[in-house]
């Protein structure tokens, strides 16, 4: 049937009917292809493009990040490490092949191991950014400080595939911050007074130190200028060389008189430095200051007792030489005579005449050795006093009777007189002490009285009694008040001589008087005699007056 189909005028019709049909569909065929294979040139040209944009970005990517003067690193999703830039291996101080995988975390200092990992392990787990300080430690000893950034990356499924971040090299900031914090704590606890004013001298800081001393706070200072920078404050010369040395740059040291808050003046020494900023020019001044009230003091204290030692020293020397001379000169005395005394032919008369010699050269030399044996005794605290009822009517009349021989001898006046009078006036006190006083001052007086007066006696007021001892002597310097009355000091005669005696008997007779509970005190001008006045209190016996 199917041949009988074909054979017939049908069959004809539809042959002719089918080969215009294919010619149709292949020509729309050819089209669709010729379109496709444009397309897919397109494509394909436009995936060339892309891949070569691709490898270029990738190609600038390296370059950047090979000359990129931060450290930079990559790790895949665990955190592994696959990739670092040079930089990072010089921050870091290990290479790129040790630093893959987990080699670069032994890298990092040990003590901040656990943090890093915390820090890390909680960025991964919320995928989020990651940032930490911490510490490579070289092979070598040296520590780096970084601050390391990262982020994630993503894929299209927003699954976190790595962490592409940064490493920054902040060791010099550490350090500095470091010295600044030490510099910091320095200038805050320095025992010295320190404040810092900008280039125009106006303070802006200053530690505790500072209102330890000027009692001042940081709140009362800030705006002003310190004090020394005003005129006035020092003397101008002083004033103007400061400002010259510290417009030169240069350090400034001198010592100032300041003023408390309180108003209290005290003496300091200052330091002032100008500080230079990194294009030289001044942008402050830092002040050091420190009460050296108290060290002048000790410093003028150890001045005058090396001096006063020396001076003791000088006199201990002039005291021996002196002493040798005042001990030979009764030995010789008593020597001489005593030899003479064996002599034969020798009258009645010269043999007392030189036994009262003798006896004289004996009593001179015995108190010589008394004044030095009672000088030891008081400078080693060695004496007491010991009070027994003294009738010091009585004592007076004594010390006159022992002194009016030696009065007459130098052709001089010798009274006394008494406040009590009629009979005996006792009192409470060391009568051999007293009487060593009042014979030392009389024996003084006479010594430096020729042709004069020498008076002496008591008054008593209230629970004090004074006595005097006075003269027409050659008197005494006003210079030489206070000097008298130390050890082994002399008053030189006007013919640049000296009087004898080794300079005890007034050191002795003040520390008497001391001892006593009383004072000494001279009243002398040259060349108009003098007067010492001494008390001791009035001790009455049993009470009674």
């Amino acid at each position: 049937m199917i041949d009988k189909i074909q054979s017939g005028p049908a069959a004809s019709c539809n042959d002719e009917t089918a080969k215009n049909n294919i010619g149709v569909e292949t020509g729309e065929n050819r089209q669709v292809m010729n379109d496709l294979i444009e397309k897919l040139k397109a494509e394909n040209k436009a995936l060339r493009s892309n891949i070569e944009e691709l490898r270029e970005s990738e190609q600038k990517f390296h370059i950047l990040t090979e000359l990129a003067p931060v450290g930079i690193f990559s790790t895949d999703n665990e955190g592994n490490t696959t990739y670092v830039n040079p930089h990072w291996c010089k921050i870091s101080g290990i290479s790129g092949d040790e630093a893959f995988g987990d080699g670069w975390f032994k890298a990092v200092h040990p003590d901040d191991r656990t943090g890093l990992v915390a820090g890390w392990a909680k960025a991964v787990s919320e995928k989020s950014r990651s940032y930490a300080e911490y510490r490579f430690l070289h092979k070598d000893g040296k520590i780096s400080w970084v601050i390391g950034n990262s982020v994630p990356q993503f894929n299209a499924e927003g699954r976190v595939v790595g962490y592409i971040g940064t490493i920054t090299d902040i060791t010099e900031r550490k350090l500095s911050g470091e010295r600044i914090r030490t510099l910091s704590r320095v200038a805050e606890q320095n025992p010295a007074s320190i404040s810092i004013t900008d280039a125009a001298g106006i303070i802006t800081w200053v530690n505790e130190r500072f209102t330890d001393l000027m009692q001042y706070t940081l709140d009362d200072v800030k705006g002003r200028t310190p004090r020394i920078f005003n005129r006035g404050h020092i003397p101008r010369e002083e004033y103007e060389e400061m400002w010259g040395t510290l417009k030169a740059g240069n350090t400034w040291r001198g010592e100032a008189r300041n003023r408390r808050k309180d108003g209290t003046f005290f003496k300091e020494k200052v330091i002032i430095t100008p500080l230079l900023d990194e294009k030289g020019r001044l942008c402050n001044y830092i002040l050091i200051s420190e009460d050296v009230t108290e060290r002048n003091r000790m410093l003028r204290d150890l001045i005058e007792a090396k001096e006063k030692a020396e001076e003791a020293d000088r006199l201990k020397t002039s005291f021996l030489n002196n002493l040798s001379h005042e001990i030979r000169t009764p030995m010789n005395a008593i020597t001489g005579f005593s030899a003479l005394l064996a002599e034969p032919g020798i009258s009645d008369e010269r043999r007392e005449e030189f036994a009262n010699i003798i006896i004289d050269s004996s009593d001179q030399l015995l108190n010589i050795l008394n004044d030095i044996i009672n000088i030891s005794a008081i400078e080693t605290s060695q004496v007491q006093v010991n009070e027994t009822k003294t009738d010091l009517n009585a004592l007076l009349s004594k010390i006159y009777g022992q002194f009016k021989p030696k009065a007459r001898e130098m052709n001089n006046g010798l009274s006394y007189s008494v406040s009590i009078g009629q009979g005996s006036f006792e009192i409470m006190t060391d009568r051999i002490k007293l009487d060593q006083i009042l014979a030392s001052l009389v024996s003084n007086a006479l010594k430096f009285t020729v042709k004069g007066d020498v008076a002496f006696g008591y008054s008593v007021s209230g629970e004090i009694i004074e006595f005097f001892v006075s003269d027409t002597g050659i008197g005494i310097p006003a210079g030489m008040h206070q000097e008298i009355f130390k050890p082994f000091r002399q008053l030189d005669k006007p013919e640049n001589g000296k009087f004898g005696g080794p300079g005890l008997g007034l050191s002795i007779a003040k520390a008497y008087v001391e001892l006593l509970g009383g004072k000494i005190s001279l009243e002398s001008e040259p060349g108009a005699g003098s007067t010492f006045h001494f008390t001791i209190p009035y001790k009455k016996v049993n009470g009674k007056r």
